[in-house]
């Protein structure tokens, strides 16, 4: 049904199309034509019936209904009725997926991706999962399965160079991330990423210079602001990052955001360095997703990202 990765290297100048140029290298934008399943709704109660045709049914009404809870047990009750059926289990993976009902979805993720090999999402729930589990060389096998016929994809890049990080190979890392092209629409976010593994890997000289960079090609981003100050703050220069805060405000004065940062600066206290590990670098990757299809109005592939994101932080 979908492809991981493919190449989606941006050929436009508009900095957004680096986020929407990463989400559509895993192909989750389809999957709402397919599973009509959104993140409202829920129902306290199920009535399961005694076939397959009623629990599938009920699955599909639900869906349309706006309630993955539902969606999600219905699906997983027809599966008892046939447990072979391929389209039964990716169905019942995505709803789980999209409710963060991780143990229940991340087996049949295994299965997803044993009958269907071009199963995208399947791979990205595995590789996360191999994330989560400290096994990083499975997880570059995982998302390698999908990028052999490809010379480039942005998502499979930083996913492998965070991997490469957990490792303890930086250099493998940042050979990596610096795959990704410099153009326009994806300068910013392999610089960003780049500054993250190298700060995550003490390279504190190679930290600053990208995430500088990073700041410096987009410095109305509220994101890559806030993770160049964090940065800042951490290497003791709570007045430039205060400097580049003040500046933002200007831009968004009421943001609660921004507005906390100045005044746990101004008093003295930490802002929270949200990218600790490699786990909080891929996190960030599929927040950064996450968000990028929440825009174009991909509410289901926007929740799986955001759930697989908060599975690993």
């Amino acid at each position: 049904m979908d492809h991981f990765p493919i190449s989606i290297v941006s050929r436009t100048s508009h900095i957004r199309t680096k986020a929407r140029a990463l989400s559509r290298g895993l192909i989750l934008s389809g999957l709402i034509s397919v599973y009509t399943v959104t993140a409202t709704g829920a129902r306290a109660d199920i009535d399961f019936a005694n076939t397959l045709s009623g629990n599938y049914l009920a699955a599909l009404v639900a869906g349309m209904s706006n309630d993955p809870t539902s969606a999600s047990r219905y699906y997983s009750e027809s599966i008892k009725f046939d447990p072979r059926s391929a389209d039964l289990a990716e169905r019942a993976f995505v709803t789980l997926l999209a409710e963060g009902k991780m143990t229940e979805a991340l087996p049949l993720a295994d299965t997803v991706a044993k009958r269907n090999s071009g199963s995208g999402i399947a791979r990205l729930a595995q590789g996360v999962r191999a994330i989560k589990d400290k096994n990083f060389q499975n997880a570059r096998n995982i998302f390698r399965r999908g990028d052999r016929n490809q010379s480039s994809d942005i998502t499979a890049d930083l996913l492998n160079a965070w991997s490469y990080q957990g490792s303890g190979n930086i250099k493998r890392a940042f050979e990596t991330v610096d795959r990704i092209a410099d153009e326009p629409g994806t300068k910013v976010f392999r610089l960003l990423h780049r500054g993250l593994i190298a700060k995550v890997g003490g390279k504190t000289d190679e930290a600053r210079k990208a995430l500088k960079a990073a700041y410096e090609a987009d410095p109305q981003s509220l994101r890559t602001v806030d993770l160049y100050a964090q940065f800042l703050v951490s290497q003791k220069e709570t007045d430039e990052a205060l400097s580049i805060y003040r500046q933002l405000k200007r831009l968004y004065p009421r943001h609660p955001l921004v507005r906390a940062a100045i005044t746990n600066l101004e008093q003295g206290k930490a802002v929270e360095d949200e990218i600790r590990d490699e786990s909080d670098g891929i996190a960030e990757v599929l927040y950064g997703l996450g968000s990028a299809v929440t825009r174009d109005g991909d509410e289901l592939a926007s929740l799986i990202y955001l759930r697989l994101a908060h599975y690993l932080s």
